[in-house]
């Protein structure tokens, strides 16, 4: 997740923070409602954040989403270092395997031809 995400929706066709929280306040036109309504039976990610919205107070609404960001970068940079971790401790490993089998294969080369 780069730096400039500002929330946890996905961009393309999914409605934004302050759309919800009209949803949840009621305050949306009947029309947009609908329309939201009827998002929410198609898409499961949809219906699963307003139900995790509906059980925030609104007043915290922001907070939450602010919290479950921080997490969410903390989570993804914590998996980064890790990584980043284990590429450098598996690399002298990989190094010794090579030279052994290069090794191998020098030794069996040797004695194939002078048995030959």
């Amino acid at each position: 997740m780069s730096d400039e995400r500002k929330d946890i929706l996905p961009d393309e066709g999914f409605p934004g923070e302050e759309l919800l929280k009209k949803y949840l306040s009621n305050q949306l036109p009947e029309e947009e409602r609908h329309k939201l309504e009827l998002a929410m039976l198609n898409d499961p990610l949809l219906a699963e954040a307003m139900e995790g919205l509906e059980a925030i107070p609104p007043n915290n609404i922001h907070n939450a989403v602010n919290r479950i960001n921080l997490d969410f970068q903390k989570a993804i940079a914590k998996r980064k270092g890790k990584k980043r971790k284990r590429k450098i401790a598996e690399q002298p490993i990989t190094i010794l395997a090579i030279i052994l089998i290069l090794l191998l294969c020098v030794i069996a080369y040797i004695v194939i031809r002078k048995f030959t």
